[in-house]
């Protein structure tokens, strides 16, 4: 069986004195007859092979390769060089394919030092049957092992080409995350397999699903319905499908003050939920005496039978309501026929 090693050898930037990141470009080389063209007969000879066949005019296929988001089709120049888009929005890893087959190793576009404060990031893309997830090296992701006791499995093939978790239905998945107090962010993409019964997937700052939490959102009613510590909530207006991928957005919010006729420690709590990147509810303001919240950073995802979720991440600050919009506009254009859509499902927005 024959092979094609490519060269890669990044060459310099584009607007990197101006922005940050900026292009990169790199210049391919095609290499496969310094490993494949036997034995060699003269220095000539040895001097062409090393030299290698620069790739001129070759078509370049690019994606995200941690959301899995399509970005593209590039060409090389007369030289081989190629212009990689490492300083679009939301573009962290790339990685591409050549005209007439195979794939790059990835690709790190200096943007990999990451989004400030993350606390977890699971892109949730080996597929393994194994009870680890990991991220990217060099992403600012982190690697969780599921309990023991845990039964997730992962789907085949999720919402883009590429496997996704899936929920037995019993077992909600642990993260450790940021303290509480203060704004914090959450953002995840979820399969929602049947939504006929109401059944809890988030918690943040409480003991898991089922039990007390100062943050929660929950299918009721085959809407989403977000609920505070004290029991106060709100529920949305999107009528959730079965087969659907959702991308949900949360925002949360705890301040810590004193008040009362007594004065008494109090926690002041709100959450802003949004669906594919628009608004569906908002719940709170409301407070709660600190012996009643709970205010550990554990948080807990969990769901339906067969529900899935992809692309967890967890910020130490909030969600801004541009990145909110232009991220779920990525994903959704990312989405191409043939290129980068999952058999799984189908976008929910």
């Amino acid at each position: 069986m024959s092979t094609r090693t490519v060269e890669v050898i990044r060459v310099g930037t584009i607007d990197l004195d101006i922005n940050y990141p900026g292009k990169q470009l790199v210049r391919l080389r095609d290499l496969s007859a310094l490993y494949e063209g036997g034995s060699v007969k003269d220095l000539k000879e040895l001097h062409d092979r090393l030299r290698g066949k620069r790739l001129s005019a070759i078509n370049v296929e690019v994606w995200d390769q941690i959301s899995g988001a399509y970005l593209g089709s590039y060409n090389t120049d007369e030289h081989g060089t190629l212009v990689l888009p490492t300083d679009k929005k939301f573009v962290e890893v790339l990685q591409w394919k050549l005209a007439g087959g195979g794939y790059s190793d990835c690709f790190n576009g200096e943007r990999a030092a990451g989004m400030p404060g993350l606390f977890f990031y699971f892109p949730c893309n080996e597929g393994l049957r194994s009870t680890t997830i990991k991220s990217f090296p060099g992403v600012s992701g982190q690697q969780y092992t599921f309990p023991v006791e845990s039964r997730w499995d992962w789907y085949d093939s999720g919402f883009f080409n590429r496997p996704a978790l899936r929920a037995d239905g019993q077992n909600s998945l642990q993260l450790f995350g940021a303290t509480p107090v203060g704004k914090r962010s959450f953002q995840f993409l979820w399969y929602c397999n049947d939504p006929t019964s109401d059944y809890q997937i988030f918690s943040y700052s409480g003991l898991g699903l089922g039990a007390p939490n100062d943050f929660l959102l929950q299918v009721s009613d085959e809407k989403l319905e977000g609920v505070l510590g004290d029991g106060i909530n709100a529920a949305g207006t999107t009528q959730l499908e079965a087969g659907k991928w959702y991308l949900v957005q949360i925002n949360t919010r705890m301040y810590s003050g004193w008040g009362g006729l007594t004065p008494r420690l109090l926690f002041g709590l709100e959450m802003d939920v949004y669906l594919g990147g628009v608004s569906e509810l908002s719940v709170g303001p409301t407070t709660v005496d600190a012996d009643e919240a709970a205010n550990n950073p554990l948080v807990h995802l969990g769901g339906k039978e067969n529900d899935g979720f992809d692309e967890i991440r967890h910020l130490d600050r909030e969600l801004y309501e541009n990145e909110i919009a232009d991220y779920a506009a990525f994903l959704k254009q990312g989405r191409v026929a043939g290129k980068s859509k999952g058999s799984l499902g189908s976008v929910g927005w």
